[in-house]
C-alpha cells in the first residue's frame, strides 16, 4: 500500500502543478 500511495500522490502534485501554470496562476 506504501508504493501505490506515494505512486499516486506524486501523480496528483503533478497533475496539479502543471493544471495550475496552463491555467497562468504562478503561486508566489
Amino acid at each position: 500500500n506504501c508504493g501505490k500511495d506515494a505512486g499516486q500522490s506524486g501523480g496528483h502534485l503533478r497533475f496539479h502543478v502543471r493544471g495550475g501554470r496552463v491555467m497562468g496562476w504562478p503561486p508566489g
